[in-house]
């Protein structure tokens, strides 16, 4: 990375090191080396025994596996276990962050489909004989 601006601010993307050098107004230079270590993100990777009907128990699982913290959300859920259930009743979005030993995030979402149970009625042409 090549920058002309004092304080520049910059995103690497691979671990290195990376020299500063300045000149002043006399003309002098000086320079400072740096060693900067880029961590990859965690892998946070989704699923569910989605499609479900209500009333039936949700199983979410992060299934990247290498996330040290989770934080799941949506649909009124709210879980910091790397595999909630819940029983919801509709259908929504999930939304789960996951936090790696460096700090590193990444997210995901994944969709769930509640079916709503049929409506079953019943009648009887009682009475009846024998």
């Amino acid at each position: 990375m090549t920058s002309t601006i004092q304080n520049p601010t910059q995103i690497p993307t691979a671990s290195g090191t990376y020299k500063v050098i300045g000149t002043d107004v006399n003309n002098c230079i000086d320079s400072t080396t740096i060693a900067v270590i880029v961590n990859s993100l965690p892998t946070i990777t989704a699923n569910s025994n989605s499609p479900l009907c209500d009333g039936e128990t949700l199983q979410l699982n992060e299934i990247g596996g290498n996330a040290a913290t989770w934080n799941w959300s949506g649909n009124g859920l709210s879980s910091t276990t790397q595999n909630p259930t819940q029983i919801p009743t509709t259908s929504g979005t999930y939304k789960v962050i996951g936090t790696d030993g460096n700090n590193c995030i990444d997210s995901t979402t994944i969709a769930v489909l509640v079916n709503s149970l049929p409506t079953i009625t019943a009648n009887s042409n009682s009475p009846l004989c024998d």
